[in-house]
């Protein structure tokens, strides 16, 4: 019950023997439909148990956009950067149509990664990135598989986005690195 979709673009453009550029668009789209339900012969006839049924209905899409640069700024020393934005929109209805969880925001996500020769042995590196790891989409699916009559498993569909910053320095020296 789960429609997927997954498209992207990427080009790349060699403006110098110093200088290029990328740039791209990207976009996931998914669909889920679960209706589970759980019920027990009571007196004769079928009776839901609605603590155990569940009718879940999730749409999300993810659209991003992103350039980055590649520039060889001396012999000893060049430089990436780049920036990626990123457009989120996801819902969860039930059985009655009610939004359960509602997700709908923007962000953006820099990075640059700037690296120095020092001599043909060593170097020095300086990096920031921002990220962004989503749950799975198994992990926010409303479903619940029952694994025998005392065990199930289920997605969460409140589990939020993890957003990420980071700085990293390296020194390498022959084949020994040293980061913090």
């Amino acid at each position: 019950p789960i429609d997927l979709w997954v498209g992207k673009v990427d080009y790349k453009l060699p403006l110098s023997k110093a200088f290029s550029m990328e740039t791209g668009v990207k976009a996931t789209r998914s669909a889920f439909i679960n209706d589970n339900k759980v019920e027990n012969w009571i007196n004769g006839s079928w009776v839901i148990q609605e603590l155990f049924s569940n009718y879940s209905k999730l749409n999300e899409s993810i659209y991003a956009i992103y350039n980055s640069v590649d520039w060889k700024l001396s012999e000893q020393t060049s430089l990436k950067a780049g920036l990626r934005y990123e457009k989120t929109q996801s819902t969860l209805k039930d059985r009655n149509d009610s939004t359960l969880v509602a997700r709908d925001y923007g962000l953006f996500f820099p990075s640059i990664f700037v690296n120095h020769n020092l001599s043909s042995t060593s170097s020095v590196s300086l990096a920031f990135s921002s990220r962004i790891t989503r749950p799975t989409f198994n992990d926010l699916a409303p479903f619940t598989i029952f694994m025998d009559p005392t065990s199930f498993v289920t997605g969460n569909p409140n589990l939020q986005p993890v957003i990420s910053n980071s700085v990293k320095l390296d020194y390498k020296r022959n084949a020994v690195l040293w980061s913090v």
